[in-house]
């Protein structure tokens, strides 16, 4: 089975997609398909796309515009191209489109041009926030009408993407937890591999947690999305009742002007000595980090299908989470971590202080979560659901049911 996924996010980036495509490819990939996937690269136009073998997978670094919903179109075309002489060479079987706008455009337009089936899927925030650009919303409602078949990662995108158009094939697959992309040491141990600033901050964090106050933590781009105001206002309560608890934000600003406006926030509410930012730190450093956590914060105010999550849920943690698409799909409020109206910081503040108070839950809540990464949640199981959506597509079967972990969320 040969196969070119095309996607506007491929590692070495960093995003939640990218980590996806990645795994999803690789898996596919183990199971003996030919797998191409065309990426955004860096060069301009006048140079040539490069292809290299990444994990059994054929890359292709191509323009910069699949980065951008409002893509250049000269570079859109030519990327188009490119798929269409490769798929000359390589004879696809079908072409999937990670990405609604612009990957899943270039993925429509090349499989309408070769007459082969075409598969978009609905990450999040494609559907989520360019739902309301005229122009765009226009050009992914095209995009879904080609789809042979249509995946998202939450059963709300698809309830969505239905509103936008008819979707006759179609099922929500959700991402999965794969332990072996990180590494299992201590960040002490891995804070040897560092610069010296990350030394620094590894070892002042270790003294701070060595007060024995509750360590809470969050992970991913800080940015308005992700509910990180609510969760300075709740965690500056939690601080009052807690004066050794202390917040660990794993990850970085996504400008510096969204810095600038938490940095006042955190000094305004007298934080300054209670919050510790890493700055951006390689994927495969994230479980080590979320050991250091007794509790796991996910206050977003809309999520696709975080892969923070998951790795929380894998990792063990103790999860309080917003009660959102692509979270409440995996876990049961009081069962794997506790649910809040998102945007809400008193709700927020209620949840940490039950989950800190109370060890009996804190224990049950850890050990459901990581059960259900482990099973339901597996890369076996996605990479499964995905060899039966294709299998079925390319032998025109599109319409039987695909049983996929969603399922398997819904009635474990």
């Amino acid at each position: 089975m040969k196969v070119c996924i095309i996607t506007e996010q491929y590692p070495p980036s960093i995003g939640g997609l990218g980590s996806a495509t990645h795994r999803i490819a690789k898996n596919l990939a183990n199971y003996g398909l030919n797998i191409h996937v065309i990426a955004p690269g860096y060069q301009s136009i006048d140079v040539p796309i490069t292809s290299v073998w990444e994990d059994g997978v054929v890359v292709h670094r191509t323009f910069p515009a699949l980065f951008s919903f409002y893509g250049d179109p000269v570079e859109l075309r030519d990327i188009g191209a490119y798929a269409v002489q490769l798929h000359k060479e390589v004879d696809f079987d079908l072409f999937h489109g990670m990405f609604l706008i612009p990957s899943g455009l270039v993925a429509a337009t090349t499989a309408k041009e070769v007459e082969r089936p075409f598969i978009a899927s609905i990450r999040g925030s494609d559907l989520e926030r360019m739902c309301y650009s005229p122009m765009v919303s226009s050009s992914m409602r095209w995009v879904l009408e080609q789809a042979n078949f249509v995946t998202s990662v939450n059963h709300n995108l698809l309830e969505k993407a239905q509103k936008l158009t008819a979707i006759q094939n179609g099922c929500a697959i959700h991402n999965a937890f794969d332990p072996s992309v990180f590494n299992h040491s201590d960040i002490l141990t891995i804070a040897k591999e560092m610069g010296w600033r990350s030394r620094m901050l590894v070892k002042n964090f270790l003294t701070a947690k060595s007060k024995g106050g509750p360590v809470i933590g969050t992970v991913g781009n800080i940015r308005h999305v992700k509910g990180f105001s609510f969760l300075l206002e709740a965690f500056k309560n939690i601080e009052s009742i807690y004066p050794d608890a202390y917040l660990i934000l794993v990850g970085d600003f996504s400008d510096p002007e969204t810095g600038k406006k938490y940095l006042k926030q955190i000094k305004e509410l007298g934080l300054k000595r209670r919050v510790f930012i890493t700055g951006q730190v390689p994927h495969s450093h994230i479980l080590a980090w979320m050991k250091e956590m007794d509790v796991f914060v996910l206050p977003s105010l809309y999520e696709g299908s975080p892969n923070a999550l998951l790795e929380a849920m894998g990792c063990g943690r103790a999860i309080v989470a917003s009660d959102i698409g692509g979270v409440s799909d995996v876990l049961e409020d009081h069962k794997e971590g506790l649910l809040v109206p998102p945007g809400q910081a008193e709700a927020l503040t209620c949840a940490l202080e039950e989950v800190i108070q109370n060890e009996d839950l804190r224990r049950q809540l850890c050990e459901a979560a990581k059960n259900k990464a482990e099973t339901v949640l597996s890369p076996q199981q996605e990479v499964e659901t995905w060899l039966e959506i294709y299998r079925k597509i390319i032998d025109g079967d599109e319409e039987q049911s695909v049983e996929t972990n969603m399922d398997l969320i819904a009635y474990s």
